[in-house]
């Protein structure tokens, strides 16, 4: 590997594109598949149906993957994922084109699906030493949360011209072939620090091996229950948003402008980690820029009125936003021994999908007491102070 520039890595280029085309694959299904229930059966109880159950399979099977991620190859787990998810897109695609609409079908391939990015995600999340030089570290995390926003933005806009030029079948067809793409480009690159076990210890022993790096460290369980409260309020926020652009009464053009304002900004933000070059070795970075975010959010709190002010803050939030993440995420490569780090993002996976249900469903309690623009006026405000007390807490008990 040429430690000189990160661009020169030919490894990381080309996983990244993979990153790219599973993260788009993965957003695509998960903006087409609710339009494409309703269309055909005017249920919205399949779509919450669907929705609860394959995030309770996700949330089971990850850290059981994880551990997986510590045990063999990342790269050939990652083909794994990606292999079931190009069937099950295969499946849906043949299914759809030849049969009526059937419930307990459609309910099975999503579970296997939720199966194959269960398998990715961690052993994904965890590669990234593995093809990356240290020093390069801040920069690759940079990248990786980049990609995954231009992911957020692409699938839903490449999804509404999908469905207005062709029919549903295809748009499956064209979801498997990102997939396709991505085993490909994999099948053609090597880690040159994969994991390697030889006599590899009981399955269940290194599972409790992954448990005690989470609960064992101070530090790192501070940093997972800020993540999940971080979602909550994150989920919260989003849900409040939601009702108060309706309410607005905008249309259909303002409404993509807002939301499509965030993850600008936070590729924005990740992209200028790099520019700024701020001190990466501790944690103070990533909890101030939280902050700011909160900060951001209160301020959008008292802009509902002006969808211009109201956009900008959101941008402004999320290029906050953005910095926290990488920052955070260089901490986790960092603070988590290579051999480990497959669990500790199977289980910060899971931490985060339990959290943003239980994010929107107390929203729903919020708004029936506080206004739309009060409550988002007090997520942030929660987020600023939960962002600096995390952040005196630690250096008052010199964990930092």
């Amino acid at each position: 590997m040429n430690k000189s520039s990160l661009l020169k890595n030919r490894i990381f280029i080309r996983v990244f594109s993979v990153n790219l085309l599973s993260n788009i694959g993965d957003r695509l299904l998960l903006f087409i598949l609710p339009l494409w229930i309703m269309e055909t059966t005017n249920s919205s109880f399949f779509v919450s149906i669907i929705n609860a159950i394959t995030t309770v399979v996700t949330v089971l099977l990850t850290p059981l993957t994880g551990t997986f991620a510590d045990r063999s190859s990342r790269r050939k787990l990652m083909v794994l994922g990606d292999i079931i998810r190009l069937l099950v897109m295969l499946a849906l695609g043949i299914v759809t084109f030849y049969t009526q609409f059937h419930f307990g079908i459609l309910l099975l391939l999503m579970v296997i699906r939720s199966l194959g990015t269960s398998i990715y995600s961690p052993a994904s999340n965890a590669s990234l030493l593995t093809f990356v030089e240290k020093e390069h570290i801040n920069q690759a995390v940079a990248w990786r949360q980049t990609m995954m926003q231009i992911a957020g933005v692409v699938a839903p806009l490449l999804g509404g011209i999908l469905v207005a030029i062709y029919n549903y079948e295809l748009i499956f067809f064209i979801d498997a072939a990102s997939f396709l793409l991505s085993v490909i480009v994999l099948l053609t690159v090597k880690f040159p620090n994969d994991i390697q076990v030889k006599i590899p210890k009981p399955f269940w022993h290194d599972l409790k091996e992954g448990i005690n790096v989470v609960t064992n460290d101070r530090l790192i369980k501070i940093l997972l229950f800020f993540a999940c409260l971080i979602n909550i309020l994150g989920a919260a926020l989003t849900v409040a948003i939601q009702v108060s652009v309706v309410r607005m009464d905008l249309g259909s053009l303002w409404w993509g402008i807002i939301f499509v304002s965030s993850p600008i900004g936070m590729i924005v933000g990740s992209m200028s980690s790099k520019i700024f070059k701020l001190n990466t070795q501790t944690i103070s970075n990533a909890f101030i820029f939280a902050s700011i975010m909160g900060a951001f959010n209160v301020l959008m709190g008292f802009t509902t009125l002006n969808p211009y002010i109201f956009s900008l803050m959101f941008f402004l939030s999320g290029y906050a936003f953005g910095l926290s993440n990488v920052y955070f995420g260089t901490l986790y490569q960092k603070l988590i021994p290579l051999d480990k780090q497959g669990r500790f993002f199977g289980f910060l996976n899971s931490l985060l999908l339990i959290a943003t249900p239980i994010g929107q469903t107390l929203t729903g309690g919020g708004l029936e007491i506080l206004s739309e623009h009060i409550f988002i006026v007090f997520i942030g405000l929660l987020t600023v102070i939960v962002g600096l007390y995390s952040l005196f807490y630690l250096k008052k008990t010199k964990v930092i």
